[in-house]
């Protein structure tokens, strides 16, 4: 918590494992609740990790972020992040955990002599209704198009990644393209919504694709009722 935040009054209770209330409401069930002191370790395995093995299993897996600005959505997903870019050590999100695994399993296919897979990375903002290509050096815009169950991003760009490091590299380098301004509550607060896929592509049968999905929402307010 940030020192604003230590200094306002908890609104929302959490009872682990699947209740949660409202200041003043009645409980409410959802399938996990997590408290604040919860590790990050421990969201990636409640969270992230399934999501991953059902990839691996042949499903596409999607992890949605929703919520204001300042909420710690860009810390449960990806850490600390520093001022160089980097994640501050034993603060590593979702994504880095998610990505360390997962290059960890195609590695060890590829030197079983099993199936041979390959990654790609596409990152897009979504801003006044534009899809817009992060990894573009001209901001390109990307029209979306849906196939069969699933989505495509048509004009994106795709990057192959072959390490934890370069997926890294690829979202740092995409965040310096977002759009964002300062709030009351975040000096560096998103303006835009952000989409990140990777794409798992078989190498002897291109048309196998399989993808994971994390995507960031920001709840915005009219400024008449609020600053964020």
């Amino acid at each position: 918590l940030n020192e604003k935040e230590t200094k306002e009054s908890v609104c929302v209770h959490v009872d682990p494992p699947n209740t949660v209330r409202l200041q003043g409401r009645k409980p409410v069930a959802v399938d996990y609740g997590l408290s604040g002191n919860v590790s990050q370790k421990d969201v990636y395995e409640l969270v992230g990790k399934p999501l991953l093995e059902s990839a691996l299993g042949g499903f596409n897996s999607t992890i949605l972020a929703y919520g204001q600005t300042g909420s710690g959505k860009t810390h449960t997903m990806m850490g600390d992040i520093q001022a160089d870019g980097s994640i501050a050590p034993d603060t590593e999100g979702i994504v880095p955990r998610l990505c360390v695994e997962l290059f960890g399993h195609i590695d060890k296919l590829n030197t079983d002599g099993g199936d041979s897979w390959a990654v790609k990375v596409a990152y897009v903002e979504i801003y006044n209704e534009k899809v817009i290509d992060l990894l573009s050096e001209n901001m390109s815009e990307v029209d979306v198009r849906e196939i069969a169950s699933s989505f495509a991003l048509v004009g994106a760009n795709r990057i192959v990644v072959a390490s934890t490091v370069e997926v890294l590299s690829q979202l740092q380098l995409g965040n310096k393209n977002r759009r964002t301004a300062a709030t009351n509550i975040n000096n560096r607060s998103s303006r835009s919504h952000a989409v990140l896929v990777l794409s798992l592509i078989h190498i002897s049968e291109p048309t196998r694709l399989l993808s994971i999905s994390y995507a960031v929402f920001c709840l915005k307010k009219k400024k008449k009722t609020t600053s964020v």
